[in-house]
């Protein structure tokens, strides 16, 4: 009786296994430094921050590296379980479910160390950095619409400041953390450019899962719980200052 007891108790724990045990498929992006690349280390901090707080969770993550436009529109489609990192913005709403924030930072314009700019309304007339995909904050965006300010859309965030110090450009559009990692890595004198403006309003990247998903609400409740608990044994910020 005792063995069969045993047997049964096995049984139902790698039942349970198998029923919570979860490997979710992510869609991932490159070149958009710190946050993911493939070349970079554990695939950037996003990557990491994402990877062990599903770990956390007690969930397994595969990551499928792909196109920023085909990774969002698979999870659009629920093709893919989720995507990272993106911002919350409106027209997304009706299409997705959003995670706690992955990270959180501040929006800045960059310019070279020259330039008298000091306000939005300096900026009329100029040309700024934006690469596709990204939006401006708030401030800044009725001026990009109105064509009061131009834009320069390239490919990503290290070819803006590399027009900027080349003087195709007069300023950039770029979060603090990102900023702060591009000036580091590819800018020969980090006293060539500086901050001259920081938005009012903070810029989150989240997990994003597809509405239609079956799974959706229990993968992003996975993730927030394990977020929770990255912060809480501090693994979350020494996780982001390795980067």
């Amino acid at each position: 009786m005792k063995t069969l007891s045993l047997l049964s108790m096995c049984f139902a724990a790698l039942f349970a296994t198998s029923v919570t045990a979860e490997t979710i498929t992510i869609a991932n992006g490159n070149d958009y430094t710190p946050f993911t690349d493939r070349k970079l280390k554990r695939g950037g901090m996003a990557s990491e921050l994402v990877e062990e707080a599903f770990k956390a969770a007690g969930w397994t993550v595969k990551y499928e590296w792909l196109p920023w436009k085909r990774g969002y529109e698979m999870a659009k489609a629920g093709e893919i379980d989720a995507a990272i990192p993106w911002t919350q913005r409106p027209d997304r709403l009706p299409h997705f479910l959003f995670s706690d924030a992955i990270v959180s930072m501040n929006e800045q314009v960059w310019a070279r160390a020259d330039s008298t700019a000091a306000s939005y309304d300096d900026l009329k007339g100029k040309t700024g950095c934006l690469p596709a995909g990204y939006g401006p904050p708030a401030e800044l965006k009725p001026l990009f619409e109105s064509g009061a300010i131009k834009r320069d859309t390239p490919r990503g965030m290290t070819l803006c400041f590399k027009k900027l110090l080349a003087k195709r450009v007069d300023f950039v559009v770029v979060n603090s953390v990102q900023a702060a990692s591009i000036v580091k890595s590819s800018v020969e004198d980090a006293s060539s450019v500086k901050s001259i403006i920081s938005a009012d309003a903070q810029t989150k990247l989240h997990v994003l899962v597809g509405k239609d998903h079956p799974k959706g609400a229990a993968i992003i409740a996975a993730f927030n719980k394990g977020l929770a608990a990255l912060k809480s044994s501090g693994d979350y910020e020494k996780i982001v200052s390795s980067h």
